[in-house]
C-alpha cells in the first residue's frame, strides 16, 4: 500500500515539473547582455567595499583566526560593571570595517588594513 502511494506520487511529479527561474541555465544571449550591462557601469563597481570573510583574510594576511575573532568581538564599545559602577570600555576601532548580516560576518579589506597599520584606532603613540 505504501509502495503504491509512492509510485503514484512519483508519476504525478514526473508529469508536472516546476520550472523555477533560478534553476535554469542562462542562454548565451542573456549572458552577453549581462556582461555588457556590467561593463557599462564601471563607476558603481569602484564604490563597492572589498568584503572578505574572516577565513579569507587569514589566508591573505599573516593573522590567526583566533586573533581576528578577538578583534571582531572587541570592535564595539561595551559596558562593564566595576565595583558596582557601570563603565564603558572603548572598542578597538575596527567597527566601521565590519559588516554583519545575520550570522555572516564580512570585513572590508581596505578599512581593515587602514585600521591595522594606523595602530588599531587607539590613542597609542
Amino acid at each position: 500500500m505504501l509502495a503504491e502511494r509512492d509510485s503514484r506520487s512519483i508519476q504525478r511529479a514526473g508529469a508536472r515539473q516546476l520550472r523555477l527561474p533560478f534553476c535554469r541555465k542562462p542562454s548565451p544571449k542573456e549572458d552577453m547582455t549581462m556582461r555588457a550591462a556590467e561593463a557599462s557601469r564601471p563607476s558603481e563597481a569602484c564604490k563597492r567595499p572589498n568584503l572578505r570573510t574572516p577565513k579569507e583574510l587569514c589566508r591573505l594576511y599573516p593573522v590567526k583566526i583566533r586573533t581576528l575573532k578577538y578583534w571582531v568581538q572587541h570592535a564595539a564599545d561595551r559596558e562593564v560593571s566595576c565595583q558596582g559602577r557601570r563603565r564603558t570600555i572603548p572598542g578597538n576601532g575596527l567597527g566601521p570595517a565590519i559588516v554583519r548580516k545575520g550570522r555572516l560576518i564580512f570585513i572590508d579589506e581596505d578599512l581593515f588594513l587602514a585600521w591595522l597599520y594606523e595602530g588599531q584606532g587607539r590613542g597609542r603613540s
